[in-house]
């Protein structure tokens, strides 16, 4: 109850702000409940389907871009998810991205009490911010570009201890091999943004780098 209590007043104070395209729809609460709007998919399942319905490229690129903008809009308020991963990413009709889930959403600089790896910065103290919100982004985004988690699966404590360990020593997967966001990727896991603006920015530039440039407009005869 206390956490849906959070969760209810993180989205009352998105409520009094012009609606994020990339967040989830809030209609009300009770103490019991709160009510969104439905949408048909996760992005935690869509990868799911990834062999059998391949996700063009210009589509990831935009999902990132889509979760950055939402955390940075987050971010404007003082607010940080604290739990960002594919299974609290909505998808909506047309597969655009629409986060949910802030029952872990935290005031900046404040503990966090959560860890979900490896879409969490392991840090002992670790507290809400820019270098814990990135990291869960840069793992989110090496997942849509791949297909995979970060150090893959894992089933017994040891297996996890060793993914934890890995994680802490710096140790994270190659990105070289995506020549697009692979450095904004290893730049999220190593805090290398100062806020969640700066991780749009480079992903924009990113997804604008991309695409062809404009020829000029001819003369008017």
């Amino acid at each position: 109850m206390e956490i849906l209590r959070g969760e209810r007043n993180v989205y009352d104070v998105l409520r009094a702000r012009p609606a994020h395209p990339n967040i989830v729809q809030y209609f009300l609460s009770t103490d019991v409940a709160l009510f969104l709007k439905f949408e048909p998919d996760t992005l935690w399942k869509r990868l799911g389907r990834r062999a059998d319905s391949p996700v063009p490229d210009e589509q990831q690129l935009r999902r990132v871009l889509e979760i950055a903008s939402a955390a940075a809009w987050l971010e404007r308020l003082d607010y940080f998810h604290g739990d960002l991963r594919p299974e609290n990413i909505l998808l909506d009709a047309a597969e655009h991205v629409k986060v949910c889930d802030f029952g872990r959403t935290a005031k900046g600089g404040t503990k966090i009490d959560v860890a979900t790896y490896p879409f969490y910065r392991p840090d002992d103290k670790a507290v809400a911010g820019a270098a814990h919100e990135q990291f869960s982004i840069g793992s989110c985004a090496f997942n849509i570009r791949t297909g995979e988690v970060p150090y893959g699966g894992w089933s017994t404590p040891a297996e996890l201890g060793a993914v934890c360990d890995a994680l802490r020593r710096g140790e994270f997967p190659p990105t070289h091999d995506d020549a697009v966001l692979g450095d904004v990727i290893s730049s999220c896991w190593h805090a290398e943004y100062k806020s969640m603006k700066d991780v749009e920015d480079a992903v924009e530039r990113a997804v604008e780098a991309l695409r062809p440039a404009r020829k000029p407009a001819l003369p008017v005869p």
